[in-house]
């Protein structure tokens, strides 16, 4: 029963950011509802998680997290910063061979199926949403998606799924494989089309990585042919990168091409210099920024940085958890005892998320970006059971 709840989450969580147009509140009732299935997973199922280091400091992390609603944390932030852990027991439960896997990657492919050719047709047809950057005269598509952002890190996150699904299933059929492959071109156009430079960027080094990996061919065709693209759609590529058309007489300025990055990761970084130590440690409270700290009479923005949010709202202590997670998933991921092509697969996920984070509020402050994340960490975790050692 445990795996079927994870298999019709797999499904539906692609399909809800396809409808939430159509229902605006498919998301928080989708959202609480599958949390507190899994909640009744976990709790069913404690005695049969296999305990690690990384699960103490989870543990401490997140009670630290839970533990700031006293210092002015706000109770539905602190849920939904939580929350998306719970995916990585669930899978490390349910997940216990490799026909699960298999089950997993199907149901993930058939939801994303849904959402990756109705987005095409909406692009392609003209009848996708758009907007169009002001100073660069961009037009980026959201397709199903209820913006540009969401559907970019959806296509993402599809790429991680094709790599696995073409692991685990060596033997299918030719007509299957094309059909994969066409979900994968046209998951890649849908991103392309939203022009969300961060997820672009996770992307290419999620691909770069895999194939500098696994195949080295595929890797130097990869440069050469972003090498060509790059020749041939200079002008394009100098607009999306800097924000500003050519020949129009703006210059190129960083803070410009960052939507004003640097401005706002400063003017947080004077803010967190001006707090007392005690702030410093605990941070503003989860939530709170791009709100108004009143003893310092100045409004704190929203950094576009995870890390940066982390620092801002959980404090150095917060901030120095989290990177301990990280540290472990690091050493866990390059150490994984697992045939090298499904390592890379999660390094290259590993790292393209980290670089993510780094420059937008991505996997650490999107609560379904969250989910997927740690679900796909408590892959990598549950791959390191015998059940899965002999992969070939």
């Amino acid at each position: 029963m445990a795996l079927y709840i994870l298999l019709i989450f797999a499904l539906l969580r692609p399909i809800t950011i396809g409808i939430v147009q159509y229902i605006p509140f498919i998301l928080e009732l989708f959202a609480v509802t599958f949390s507190l299935l899994f909640i009744i997973i976990i709790c069913a199922n404690l005695r049969n998680i296999k305990y690690d280091n990384i699960d103490i400091i989870i543990f401490i992390y997140y009670f630290y997290c839970g533990l700031s609603i006293l210092w002015g944390s706000s109770y539905r932030e602190v849920c939904r910063f939580i929350l998306p852990i719970l995916l990585f027991y669930v899978v490390r439960i349910t997940i216990t061979d490799r026909n699960a896997i298999k089950a997993l990657l199907t149901s993930f492919i058939l939801g994303y199926s849904f959402l990756i050719l109705g987005s095409t047709f909406l692009i392609i047809s003209g009848r996708s949403e758009s907007i169009i950057v002001y100073h660069s005269g961009i037009e980026r598509f959201q397709g199903m998606a209820s913006g540009q952002h969401a559907l970019a890190h959806s296509m993402f996150i599809f790429s991680i799924i094709y790599a696995l699904f073409k692991i685990y299933y060596i033997n299918i059929s030719k007509i299957l494989e094309y059909i994969l492959l066409l979900l994968l071109i046209c998951s890649i156009y849908c991103l392309y089309k939203t022009f969300t430079r961060t997820a672009l960027l996770g992307l290419i080094i999620f691909w770069m990585i895999l194939f500098f990996g696994c195949n080295k061919k595929l890797f130097v065709s990869l440069i050469l042919g972003a090498l060509i693209i790059s020749f041939f759609n200079y002008e394009k590529i100098h607009q999306v990168i800097w924000q500003v058309e050519p020949d129009i007489g703006h210059s190129e300025n960083i803070d410009h091409a960052s939507s004003g990055r640097l401005t706002l990761w400063s003017h947080n970084l004077y803010i967190f210099s001006q707090l007392t130590i005690v702030e410093k440690m605990l941070g503003i409270g989860i939530g709170n920024e791009g709100t108004q700290i009143e003893e310092l009479q100045n409004i704190t923005a929203f950094s576009h940085n995870d890390y940066l949010t982390l620092l801002m709202t959980t404090g150095i202590i917060g901030l120095l958890l989290y990177l301990l997670i990280i540290y472990n998933f690091i050493i866990h991921v390059t150490t994984l005892y697992l045939e090298y092509k499904v390592k890379y697969i999660f390094i290259s996920f590993f790292v393209s998320v980290c670089i993510m984070n780094f420059f937008s509020n991505s996997y650490i402050n999107r609560f379904e970006l969250g989910q997927l994340f740690y679900l796909f960490m408590g892959l990598a975790y549950q791959l390191q059971s015998e059940n899965f050692q002999n992969i070939r």
